[in-house]
């Protein structure tokens, strides 16, 4: 939801990326009085240090399964060390 109307916005159509196709940034108040230019380079600038990493997800995802995998063993070895001390 954007609140007020003098809003100055930004539409980066070349993101770089193979996943989004464009972008719309919002740009604070007092900050487009140094320029459009300047504004429009920082916002390339911007997107440009938004690569993201192929598989980043997955390898979160990775080590999320490994964890769980890692805590169920540990569980079940504690659990029957339990069973035959009693």
């Amino acid at each position: 939801m954007i609140k007020g109307v003098n809003k100055t916005i930004i539409e980066v159509s070349d993101t770089g990326s193979d996943c989004f196709e464009r972008a719309i940034l919002f740009v604070r108040p007092g900050r487009s009085r140094n320029g459009n230019e300047d504004i429009t380079e920082r916002a390339r600038d911007y997107m440009a240090s938004l690569k993201l990493r192929r598989g980043f997800y997955r390898s979160r995802i990775r080590g999320f399964v490994l964890t769980a995998l890692i805590s169920a063993l540990a569980g079940s070895a504690l659990t029957v060390a339990f069973f035959l001390l009693l």
